[in-house]
């Protein structure tokens, strides 16, 4: 199912601007589409979630990431951080990019809108 009323981030009503469908691993904007490794799409998932979720810290996005495999995934972060670069990669040409926001309050990852598609 195609998720895409609200920003995964701050829950604003987005009239159709992106859309998020973990089944076919695709984020699609009016700038482009995105297809995703399952990986990726896992990492995707729990930013796109967070919001709801309340992913705060390093280890509560491991959990989100991993929490499908029984194993409960790598105890490093090295993975998810090599993927996230190449997430970037493929966001930037439909204007997106993943920040992670260490303020106080830490809020964690966030899908922002960079402005640069092609």
């Amino acid at each position: 199912m195609t998720q895409h009323c609200c920003c995964p981030t701050c829950g604003t009503e987005l009239h159709g601007q992106f859309a998020w469908s973990p089944e076919t691993l695709t984020f699609t904007t009016s700038d482009g589409r995105v297809r995703f490794t399952k990986a990726q799409a896992a990492i995707f998932t729990a930013i796109w979630t967070s919001r709801e979720t309340g992913i705060q810290t390093t280890e509560e996005f491991m959990r989100a990431v991993h929490a499908n495999r029984a194993d409960g995934g790598p105890e490093c972060f090295n993975n998810i951080t090599v993927q996230m670069g190449k997430m970037r990669k493929r966001l930037e040409p439909a204007g997106y990019t993943i920040t992670q926001n260490m303020g106080t309050p830490r809020q964690g990852w966030r899908l922002v809108k960079t402005g640069a598609a092609a």
